[in-house]
């Protein structure tokens, strides 16, 4: 059974739609330290990582053989994952974003933003 590591609290509806797998839901909310992280890719098959657990080139570079493929950050971007290291190690990176946006045009203003489209 593949495991998969929530590295924050999300509600039970959420996590309750995740069936087929074991899942571990971390109650804190603060951000993984480094040795959470290296045991994530060691111990999970999957992270859903999010802004603040910086997975560096030093941490995939502890762990040379990772059980995880795939981090799948709750979030927009993936700035604080190193793309390169993780790609090296053989861990796919993934977002989804949410898709409609606001993009503030000034003060008082915003553009409607759906999937990529100005609306």
């Amino acid at each position: 059974m593949k495991k998969i590591l929530i590295a924050r609290p999300l509600p039970k509806e959420v996590t309750s739609t995740l069936t087929g797998c074991e899942v571990t839901v971390r109650e804190e909310t603060a951000p993984l330290s480094g040795e959470e992280m290296r045991a994530a890719l060691r111990d999970y098959d999957g992270v859903m990582p999010t802004l603040g657990d910086a997975f560096s080139a030093e941490v995939f570079a502890d762990v040379p053989e990772p059980r995880c493929k795939i981090l799948a950050n709750f979030g927009v971007g993936y700035n604080h994952i190193d793309a390169a290291a993780a790609r090296a190690a053989g861990v796919e990176l993934s977002v989804h974003m949410n898709p409609v946006l606001l993009k503030p045009t000034s003060e008082t203003g915003s553009q409607v933003i759906v999937q990529g489209r100005v609306e």
